[in-house]
């Protein structure tokens, strides 16, 4: 059975948890503890998946003890209890919290947040990789885009658009800005899969502000490279599978998560080699060529792929999951049923083109999922689309 750990120094606020979650008493266990110090305690004698603490209570805040959790117990999920006046406080959660919950909040909420963390933890069932993952606050910036948007955001009279534009550039922005905007904290009655959208109920000094909590790469790029990875040329793949999928379907909701999904469908890619080094140098020294497909390998070694890390990150992170589930099936969309194009298969058939477009061929026909394109008789589009890149890349 799950288990379930809620902090708060209110002993009203533990007592209208006990009663509103009461009825899940036969799916968790749930233990409601009233002082940080408390809840370090239990944790040292108990094991639990998920934690949920307020963010301001005496002697240790809840910032604190998440910080805590995450060096001790990183595979627990974390989750963060804020009002709306608290803004300022809870951004500082922001590097230690998966998710955020306003007070006072729904019991359903409450439990959708909780399933799906069971739900990823069941995907992901590689308790090391749990611990990496559950670790991670934040993904490292590229120099080059950090200090653009800090000169950005520093000009009076730069736009939401040049803002958004640029965010766009790159993954680990990408998605810190997205969870944030999508937590339960923010209250909204549709999830945001725009960057533009993110960054307009963000405002632009809140954006700055998060930024400034990023860290750049260093000399990690360096390091890379002698393992024939290229961090510059892997966010350009990225970013070119999103705006090629964002083409794939007309509906613009649609269309705005699928450029998300295939800007993040690799991202498990860059979680193995800034978080797992020695993992990713035994992938690529086993690959014959740089280019090939991972995934076999990864599979092989992790028992997970790439695909189901970078996953399970963003789902933790809370955001939308039609992105979570493309980044999971990108390479085996036929894993889950399709009767139409969607955002899942509009990923998965960009990063095909994505390839094609870099003259890559051999590799662009080998992450082809043949069933899902049987599925959806998709066989003369594919070749169509692919000339119709060919083309354009010649004009």
């Amino acid at each position: 059975m799950r288990k379930i750990i809620f902090v708060d120094d209110e002993q009203r606020v533990l007592d209208a948890f006990k009663r509103s979650l009461h009825v899940y008493r036969d799916q968790w266990e749930m233990y409601f503890e009233s002082s940080a110090e408390a809840a370090l305690k239990f944790l040292e004698s108990n094991t639990v998946d998920v934690i949920i603490s307020d963010i301001r209570m005496p002697e240790m805040d809840g910032v604190t003890l998440l910080k805590k959790v995450q060096e001790k117990h990183p595979g627990i999920v974390r989750i963060i209890l804020s009002g709306f006046t608290e803004m300022e406080a809870a951004l500082q959660s922001v590097p230690v919290a998966h998710q955020f919950l306003n007070k006072p909040c729904e019991a359903q909420k409450v439990k959708e947040i909780i399933e799906r963390a069971f739900h990823l933890q069941n995907v992901l069932n590689n308790q090391t990789i749990k611990d990496v993952v559950g670790k991670i606050d934040q993904l490292p910036v590229l120099p080059t885009v950090y200090k653009e948007l800090i000169t950005a955001l520093g000009d009076p009279d730069v736009s939401v658009k040049s803002v958004a534009g640029i965010v766009e550039k790159d993954i680990a922005l990408g998605t810190k800005i997205l969870q944030v905007v999508n937590s339960a904290f923010f209250g909204l009655p549709r999830t945001v899969t725009s960057v533009f959208s993110a960054v307009t109920l963000l405002g632009l000094n809140m954006t700055k502000n998060l930024s400034l909590t990023l860290k750049v790469f260093q000399n990690f790029e360096e390091d890379a490279k002698k393992l024939g990875f290229s961090i510059s040329n892997f966010q350009s793949h990225c970013i070119q599978t999103g705006q090629i999928a964002k083409t794939l379907l007309t509906a613009k909701h649609e269309s705005e998560a699928a450029f998300l999904a295939g800007t993040f469908h690799d991202l498990g890619k860059l979680i193995l080699a800034t978080k797992l080094p020695e993992i990713f140098k035994n992938i690529m020294t086993q690959l014959q060529d740089p280019d090939d497909d991972s995934c076999e390998i990864e599979e092989k070694l992790m028992g997970v792929s790439h695909a189901e890390i970078g996953a399970y990150l963003l789902g933790i992170w809370g955001l939308p999951n039609p992105i979570v589930e493309a980044v999971a099936n990108h390479h085996k969309p036929s894993r889950v049923p399709h009767s139409d194009m969607d955002i899942m298969g509009a990923v998965h058939v960009a990063n095909y083109l994505a390839y094609v477009k870099d003259k890559k061929m051999d590799k662009a026909v080998k992450l082809l999922d043949s069933q899902f394109l049987l599925d959806l008789q998709l066989g003369e589009k594919i070749t169509q689309w692919g000339q119709k890149i060919l083309i354009e890349d010649l004009q």
